[in-house]
C-alpha cells in the first residue's frame, strides 16, 4: 500500500474510535423479548440479529440455528428498533423495504452470514438450542460489546459449550467476534462460515484467500434485480489453516486448544449503499487488515494471550526456528518494547483492553529499576514506564523512572566522561566498552531530570553525548559500533564492532541508533550541535550507495554480499521514526519523504508479518547479530515498537 493510503486508513480508524468526533449514536445492540427473544445489533452501515429461545417453539416459523441473520440497510442512522416497532405495532413487515432496507436474508439451520461452528469428524456440530443468555459488556455511542451464551450440547460423543463475544464498532462493515468454546479433548477444529444458498442459487461471485471467504449474491431469491439489490457477505479468520468453498457453506477456520479463543470477523454490505459491486466488496474484504492499527490489534492480542502468564508475564523478543516464542530473562535489554507497543495501541484505540495489558506487562518490570548490569535499563524502563507515565501520569511510574535513571548513572565514568555499556571482556580485550546504542538510553536521563528537578541526570546525558560525538564517528559521519575506553583516563583503547560486518563497516542499526539518539538530545537541549550531528548521520544513511530502493537497509551498509545480503527491518523502523522527529525540527521534506517510503515498505507484504502468523509479531526480516548467527532474518520486538512509533509520529504530522 502507498503511504497515503496507509495513513488515510489509519487516520480513519483513529477518527472512528474517537467518540467525541461524532455526537450521534452510531451503534446499538439489545435483547428483543417482544420478538421471539431476538438479539439485534447494528451500526450505521450494517445490521443483523441472532435467534433466541422462543423462536425454537413458535409454530410454523420455528428455527434452531446459530446463524447470523443479515439485514440490509442504507448507510446512515440506526433502523432496527424502528423496524421492530413497525412490524409489531403497525403490521408493516420488516421483510419489505420501507425506504431504508429490509430483512431478506435466508438463514434456516446454517451459519447464516458469519456464525462459527466446530467440525467434529468433518461434520458441523451445531448447538442444540439457540442462545440462552446475554450480557452487554460495554455501550458507547460508537461501540458496543456483548456476549451470547449457548448451553452445553453433545455431538458424536463430544461435549461442547460456547460463549460468543461480539464487538460492534461504528463506520465499518465488519463485526469482531471472539468465541470461547469448552469441549472434550485437547483441541477442536472451529470454522466461521457463510450459507452458500445452493437451493436458491443466488451467488454470482465468490472470493477466497487462505484466511477469508466472501460472496456476492442476490439479496433475495424472490426478487427481480434491482428491487432488492445485491448483498456481499464475508468471514475473515486471522491465521486460518482450513478453507472449504464447496458444499452448503463456505468455511474458514483453524484448530484451537483448550482455553484458546477463536477470533474472527464477519461482515456484509448492500449494493444500494456505498459498495455497489462485487469488486467493491471484495476489495473491502482484502483491505480489512491493511490498516496498520487493525492489523496490529489482531497480532498483538495473540501475543498478549500467549504471554500473559499466571503469576507474572512472559517476555519474548523473537521466535525460535520452530516458530514458537523465544522467552527472555527479565533483565534482557528488549523487555520494554512489548509493553511500549501496547501503550501505543492504547493511544491509537483508547480501548481499556490495551491499557490493562500495557499496565500488566509494564509493572512486571518494576524490579528492573534497580538493574545496574549494563546500560540497557533505558530501553527496558523508558519504553515501558516512560510511555506509561506519559499517558497515565501515575506517580508510582514517575518514581520508578527516576530510580531507573539513578541506576543507569552508576555506570557513568566521570574521568572518561561516558556511560559504560558492557562489562569488561578479556577475550575481546575490552575494559570499558561503549556502544553507539547507548545514545538511546539518554532519553531516560533527560526525562528523569525534568521529573525530579535534579539536573545531575541531564548533565550525565550531555557529557556522554558530547564524548560519543567526539570519538564514535568517522569522517563520513558513520559510526563505529564499539569504542573501548580507559575508564581512569578516558584514553581510547580501540574502535571496533560487535554486531557489524567489520571494525570499519557501518552497521545499519548502529547508524539508526545514532541518528535517533542525537535527535532526542536536540529535543531536550535545543543545542544545535546535536541537530547538526543527527542530520549528518541522516545524510550518510539516505545518500549511501548501498541503501536499497525500498529504503530498508541491509544489515550492514558494507556487507560483502550486497545485493543478496539480509535486510534489517528494525534499522528501517528506527530510522523512519527518527527521521520523522528530525523533520519536525528542520522541515526538510527529504526526511519526510524517506520516512514515508520506509513506513510504506515495512507495511507491505515484503516485511509485514502475514496476518495470524509469527506468534503475534508485526514485522519480519530483522537481524540481531549475523556474525554470531543470532536471530537472523526473524521478527524482533523492537522492530515492531519503532514501526508503531513511526506510524504514530507520522499521523501527528499534517
Amino acid at each position: 500500500m502507498k503511504i497515503r493510503t496507509i495513513l488515510c486508513v489509519a487516520l480513519l480508524v483513529l477518527l472512528v474510535i474517537d467518540a467525541q468526533v461524532f455526537a450521534q449514536k452510531r451503534v446499538m445492540a439489545r435483547f428483543v423479548p417482544e420478538r421471539h427473544d431476538d438479539f439485534v445489533f447494528e451500526n450505521n452501515l450494517v445490521a443483523g440479529r441472532i435467534y433466541g429461545k422462543s423462536l425454537e417453539n413458535c409454530g410454523k416459523g420455528s428455527i434452531t440455528s446459530p446463524g447470523i441473520d443479515i439485514w440490509v440497510k442504507t448507510p446512515g442512522g440506526l433502523v432496527a428498533n424502528e423496524r421492530y416497532r413497525m412490524e409489531l405495532q403497525e403490521g408493516r413487515s420488516y421483510h419489505k423495504n420501507w425506504g431504508n432496507g429490509k430483512d431478506c436474508y435466508k438463514v434456516s439451520k446454517s451459519l447464516g452470514g458469519g456464525a462459527s461452528v466446530p467440525l467434529v469428524n468433518g461434520r458441523p456440530a451445531y448447538p442444540s438450542t439457540n442462545y440462552r443468555s446475554w450480557k452487554i459488556l460495554e455501550q458507547k455511542d460508537d461501540k458496543v460489546v456483548f456476549t451470547l451464551s449457548y448451553p452445553q450440547w453433545q455431538f458424536e460423543g463430544v461435549n461442547i459449550s460456547l460463549t460468543k463475544k461480539f464487538t460492534v464498532r461504528a463506520d465499518t462493515y465488519f463485526v469482531e467476534v471472539e468465541d470461547s468454546y469448552e469441549f472434550d479433548g485437547d483441541s477442536l477444529l472451529v470454522v466461521a462460515g457463510i450459507n452458500r444458498h445452493l437451493k436458491q442459487k443466488t451467488i454470482e461471485k465468490e472470493y477466497s484467500t487462505s484466511d477469508s471467504y466472501a460472496i456476492w449474491e442476490k439479496a433475495s431469491d424472490t426478487s427481480i434485480e434491482p428491487e432488492d439489490g445485491m448483498i456481499g457477505v464475508a468471514v475473515v479468520v486471522p491465521g486460518a489453516t482450513y478453507l472449504s468453498t464447496e458444499g452448503a457453506s463456505g468455511m474458514v477456520g483453524k484448530k484451537i486448544g483448550r482455553g484458546e479463543t477463536f477470533r474472527y470477523h464477519f461482515g456484509s454490505c448492500w449494493s444500494k449503499g456505498n459498495l455497489k459491486s462485487a469488486d467493491d466488496w471484495f476489495t473491502c474484504v482484502k483491505n480489512i487488515f491493511q490498516c496498520p492499527i487493525a492489523f496490529s490489534s489482531e497480532q498483538l492480542r495473540f501475543k498478549v494471550r500467549e504471554t500473559w502468564g499466571t503469576d507474572k508475564p512472559l517476555y519474548t523478543r523473537t521466535i525460535k526456528e520452530d516458530g514458537s516464542l523465544k522467552p527472555t530473562k527479565l533483565t534482557d535489554w528488549t523487555v520494554g518494547f512489548f509493553p511500549g507497543s501496547l501503550w501505543y495501541m492504547y493511544e491509537f484505540t483508547n480501548e481499556q483492553y490495551w491499557a490493562d495489558a500495557a499496565k500488566h506487562f509494564t509493572e512486571g518490570l518494576e524490579s528492573n529499576q534497580f538493574f545496574t548490569g549494563n546500560h540497557d535499563i533505558g530501553f527496558m524502563m523508558y519504553c515501558s514506564y516512560g510511555n506509561a507515565y506519559r499517558i497515565t501520569r501515575n506517580e508510582q511510574y514517575r518514581s520508578i523512572i527516576i530510580q531507573s535513571a539513578k541506576s543507569l548513572c552508576t555506570r557513568f565514568r566521570p574521568e572518561a566522561k561516558i556511560i559504560q555499556s558492557w562489562r569488561p571482556n578479556k577475550k575481546k580485550g575490552w575494559i570499558c566498552p561503549v556502544i553507539i546504542d547507548n545514545m538511546m538510553n539518554l532519553e531516560l536521563l533527560f526525562e528523569a531530570s525534568i521529573l525530579s528537578g535534579d539536573n545531575t541526570y541531564r548533565d550525565v546525558a550531555i557529557t556522554h553525548a558530547n564524548t560519543t560525538m567526539k570519538n564514535h564517528f568517522r569522517k563520513d559521519n558513520s559510526s563505529f559500533h564499539v569504542v573501548d575506553y580507559d575508564p581512569q583516563t578516558g584514553a581510547i583503547r580501540s574502535k571496533c564492532t560487535r554486531q557489524g560486518y567489520s571494525d570499519e563497516s557501518a552497521w545499519s542499526r548502529g547508524q539508526a541508533w545514532g541518528m535517533y539518539g542525537y535527535t532526542v538530545c536536540y529535543r531536550y537541549t535545543k543545542d544545535k550541535k546535536y541537530l547538526k550531528q543527527a542530520e549528518k548521520i541522516a545524510k550518510f544513511i539516505l545518500s549511501h550507495k548501498n541503501l536499497p530502493e525500498d529504503m530498508i537497509p541491509y544489515w550492514d551498509f558494507d556487507a560483502p554480499d550486497i545485493p543478496n545480503a539480509k535486510r534489517d527491518a528494525s534499522a528501517g523502523a528506527i530510522s523512519a521514526s527518527a527521521l520523522l522527529e528530525l523533520y519536525t525540527y528542520t522541515k526538510n521534506k527529504n526526511y519526510l519523504k524517506a520516512a514515508d517510503k520506509m513506513i510504506e515498505s515495512l507495511s507491505s507484504d515484503a516485511y509485514r508479518m502475514p496476518l495470524g502468523k509469527g506468534r503475534g509479531f508485526l514485522i519480519q526480516h530483522s537481524v540481531t547479530d549475523l556474525n554470531g548467527g543470532n536471530e537472523v532474518d526473524l521478527p524482533l520486538n523492537y522492530a515492531d515498537y519503532y514501526w508503531l512509533e513511526a506510524i504514530k509520529r507520522r499521523l501527528q504530522i499534517k
